[in-house]
């Protein structure tokens, strides 16, 4: 959880702080740590926990278990959180940036609610965090 909260804080600032999205001041993101709303540091670790473990409840064990969480986080994202938080109650808003991160991905491909890069991020962060995991269970 403390891997996941570091690169949660250090991951939105800097992701944030490129113009991709910003988050409202909206009192329902409540109180914020920098320009992150506390509660966003708790959804991450949820969603990547909840991945896994549903994963593991449908049976999937070891790598194919990460991967799983992975798709599945990133079709939590893109199914409900987009929609609900950010086009719906506008907790974030999300802003063309032209030399990002993911500038490499054609505009044409933006049609959804976020950037692909975003729901890229939200396939590869569960793998690689689940997968850290396993390794360090798999050590102990």
């Amino acid at each position: 959880m403390l891997l996941i909260i570091l690169i949660a804080l250090v991951g939105e600032h800097l992701v944030s702080s490129q113009g991709y999205y910003y988050y409202t001041r909206h009192e329902r993101n409540g109180p914020f740590l920098r320009n992150i709303p506390m509660w966003i540091i708790f959804l991450w670790i949820f969603l990547i926990q909840a991945s896994y473990i549903v994963s593991l409840l449908v049976g999937l064990k070891g790598l194919s278990a990460c991967l799983f969480s992975g798709w599945f986080a990133s079709l939590i994202d893109f199914v409900f959180l987009e929609p609900l938080m950010s086009r719906m109650m506008g907790l974030w808003l999300w802003t063309p940036v032209e030399k990002g991160y993911f500038g490499f991905i054609p505009s044409r491909f933006n049609r959804f609610t976020a950037p692909p890069g975003n729901y890229i991020t939200w396939l590869l962060f569960p793998i690689l965090a689940n997968c850290f995991l396993g390794i360090i269970l798999i050590l102990l």
